[in-house]
């Protein structure tokens, strides 16, 4: 008879929690829901349309000779989240980064499976540096704090400086397996090849030699060639080499590792040699081969018979058929005229003689280019001036390095701080690649895309986890990307 009153009295407080202000149909659900799992003693009480939750319960008091009532408060009820527990709302909240993870992802997952396949036991690692790296110029320091702010893709990557500085050890020293990841990305018929510098001081890094660079610096460098796609602007291979060696030798060291039977290379300047050109001939390579300024060729006589427009610019061309080879001859008429009135104004200063002044002038505004391709005049210049992208890239990718100079300490480090620096490099221009698609190059860059992006938040909220609106300016650069985000659904 005393269990039946108590079970009497909490049926009461159900019935009080329904009729109490009026409430709405879900918090009676709620309330079912609760019964039926065993839960009892619960009143649910409305103040300024808001649900809160109370365990009541009542007991006998002695005292008084009758029944009393406890009450104490649980909680907030939330339509979709359920009972949001008193003081535990803003430990159990959680929001990162989104929409830039998502996107960041997305731009490395043609890599992602060679990576999985040639670094099984340290992939996600080196996916996840990609991603951080992408987002900015990150230390290797503070990549474990970055990566906390993001969406993870699912990954679960141990990026704890010290086991970090292990596992890019481990994927320097493998050669073989970086070059899997090379081989899988693939070379389009014409490749950009650049060679660039980066310093070091690190007496346990061999390969930091003094040698020639453009800053006319003496410290100890590293040289690294850059093999770019020209179809689509993509990396496709990175090299370490000694800094002592020069631009003309990196190339014959180069091409004695990789096959570029019938492939075509656009190079610069500091690689001119008639001997080079001899030699790729003979390796049955092409190539768009630019002479230095004092070059011998600028004599022969090339007739400027076509021209045409390049980004608003005339240039007229003329083109000359040798016996081992074709001379192309570009005349970039604001250029010229930029370049003559620099040298007058060296004149003036006394920092150069007339005559030497009226010397340079021949070749003011003039590019020649070497070649063993039969090819319009705009096709040549055209292919020679996607190098300009490459430099750029060679940029970006040294400042992503730069990050990373106090952990450069010996061979294996450097290589495998080069290969994830390649790893963001990818990512990075296939999100240019996205931009220029969209004819949208000219207004955003790829960290723009991803600062946009950021915008759209996952939030997690007891262990459930909602992805925030996508706004209005999102959705329409999506539209334009042909790249759309896809929002989480409630996630228990």
């Amino acid at each position: 008879m005393f269990l039946f009153g108590f079970l009497f009295a909490d049926s009461l407080i159900y019935l009080y929690s329904l009729i109490w202000g009026c409430i709405e149909g879900w918090v009676s659900s709620w309330l079912d829901g609760q019964r039926e799992k065993g839960v009892t003693g619960l009143e649910v009480k409305k103040k300024s349309h808001k649900y809160f939750v109370y365990e009541s319960r009542t007991y006998w008091d002695k005292a008084l000779h009758k029944k009393r009532k406890t009450s104490k408060y649980l909680g907030r009820l939330d339509r979709e989240h359920g009972l949001v527990p008193s003081g535990e709302v803003n430990a159990r909240i959680t929001v990162l980064e989104y929409g830039n993870a998502v996107l960041a992802f997305h731009a490395l997952e043609d890599l992602v499976p060679l990576l999985r396949g040639a670094f099984p036991d340290v992939w996600e690692e080196l996916v996840a540096l990609g991603i951080v790296r992408m987002t900015g110029m990150v230390p290797l320091k503070s990549v474990q704090h970055e990566w906390a702010l993001l969406h993870d893709n699912g990954l679960t990557p141990s990026l704890d400086p010290r086991s970090l500085s292990r596992v890019l050890r481990r994927v320097g020293l493998d050669r073989a397996a970086q070059d899997t990841v090379f081989k899988g990305i693939g070379t389009g018929r014409e490749l950009v090849y650049d060679l660039s510098c980066v310093y070091s001081k690190s007496e346990g890094v061999l390969f930091a030699e003094k040698g020639y660079n453009k800053d006319r610096c003496r410290l100890p460098q590293l040289n690294m060639a850059l093999f770019c796609n020209v179809a689509d602007g993509m990396p496709s291979m990175i090299r370490v080499l000694p800094g002592s060696v020069r631009d003309i030798k990196s190339l014959y060291t180069t091409l004695e590792e990789i096959g570029l039977e019938g492939k075509i290379l656009i190079l610069d300047r500091g690689f001119f040699s008639e001997g080079l050109a001899t030699h790729l001939g003979e390796k049955k390579i092409g190539y768009l081969l630019p002479a230095k300024r004092n070059s011998k060729l600028y004599q022969e006589e090339i007739p400027l018979k076509a021209h045409f427009k390049y980004h608003d610019r005339l240039i007229l061309a003329g083109h000359k058929e040798l016996e081992h080879y074709h001379l192309y001859l570009f005349e970039d008429q604001d250029m010229m005229l930029e370049e003559r009135k620099h040298l007058y104004e060296l004149v003036d200063k006394s920092k150069l003689t007339m005559e030497e002044a009226l010397g340079d002038s021949k070749t003011a505004g003039r590019i020649l280019i070497l070649s063993n391709q039969d090819r319009s005049e705009k096709e040549v210049y055209e292919l020679y001036k996607k190098r300009d992208g490459v430099e750029k890239l060679f940029n970006y990718y040294k400042n992503m390095l730069d990050a990373d100079r106090m952990y450069l300490q010996d061979d294996p480090s450097v290589f495998g701080h080069v290969f994830t620096a390649f790893v963001s490099l990818y990512g990075y221009c296939k999100l240019q690649g996205m931009l220029r698609k969209a004819e949208l190059g000219h207004k955003y860059t790829p960290h723009d895309l991803l600062t946009i992006f950021k915008k759209v938040h996952e939030v997690t909220l007891n262990d459930k986890t909602i992805t925030t609106e996508i706004p209005k300016n999102i959705e329409e650069l999506q539209t334009k990307l042909k790249y759309h985000i896809h929002p989480q659904k409630m996630q228990s």
